[in-house]
């Protein structure tokens, strides 16, 4: 009776309505195993399909992981080579302002260079690095998945071995916690466009889902600093249904 009970929530999910949109998959977990499980449209539990901005918390985690390894520090100012000229004011930007979605870079009608870092063919490093600037740093949140990029960018300018970069993601965080069959995209220069570009499964959403329920901590070794998974949770200054990375909606259902 329970289980039906739970099968009949989760098939809720797929009729388009109760939660609106197009629902590919649903995996619920009750103490670390699969208690429910559905597909539709053609997926199955080994099929990725695009994540869109779920991977921006992903890019959280590369970033957390830097900090654990000392790469980074994100309350430190200027973290990209690029802002650190004297006089440039994207010297006062930080790593923390990137992640709270609130880095002052310049922005088109509440946009951000995405789309032309998508499908134009510009590279991160020259068109959102090299980005002005129109409001100071964590005053104002714009959802520009350009912040998100140069947050991981800074990993990589800090780990500067692009091999050992390009690694990165997969050896310390996907293939630990057994995210097999997730993949992050590159553009063309080598940068990860974890603002969007990812492809994951449900049961890979999951598995990240409980490292972050278990505060970074993955098979008794700790992936993510000691009380990362509290900061990316917490409202963020310039939003507060913001963390970093991570919506949160101020206690209100998503």
């Amino acid at each position: 009776a329970r289980q039906a009970s739970l099968d009949a929530v989760v098939a809720k999910g797929f009729d388009g309505q109760t939660y609106r949109g197009t629902t590919w998959g649903v995996v619920v977990i009750k103490d670390g195993k699969i208690v429910a499980e559905r597909y539709e449209g053609g997926f199955n539990a080994h099929m990725p399909a695009r994540t869109n901005s779920m991977c921006k918390s992903l890019a959280a985690t590369v970033v957390g992981v830097g900090v654990k390894k000392g790469l980074v520090d994100i309350h430190k100012k200027a973290p990209l080579a690029e802002w650190r000229r004297p006089g440039d004011p994207r010297g006062q930007i930080t790593i923390n302002d990137l992640l709270h979605m609130a880095s002052g870079l310049y922005t088109e009608a509440a946009g951000d260079p995405q789309p032309e870092l998508y499908t134009g063919g510009a590279a991160a490093a020259d068109l959102s690095a090299l980005n002005t600037m129109d409001s100071a740093p964590g005053a104002r949140f714009v959802y520009a998945g350009s912040d998100t990029i140069l947050s991981v960018r800074a990993v990589r300018q800090a780990v500067n071995d692009d091999a050992r970069f390009w690694t990165f993601p997969f050896e310390e965080i996907l293939w630990k916690t057994g995210m097999t069959r997730t993949y992050p995209e590159t553009d063309w220069n080598g940068d990860f466009m974890m603002s969007g570009q990812c492809w994951s499964t449900a049961r890979d959403f999951g598995r990240f889902g409980l490292l972050y329920i278990n505060d970074g901590v993955w098979s008794r070794e700790r992936i993510l600093p000691e009380g990362w998974a509290k900061y990316v949770g917490t409202r963020s200054p310039a939003n507060p249904a913001y963390g970093a990375q991570f919506w949160v909606y101020g206690g209100r259902k998503g």
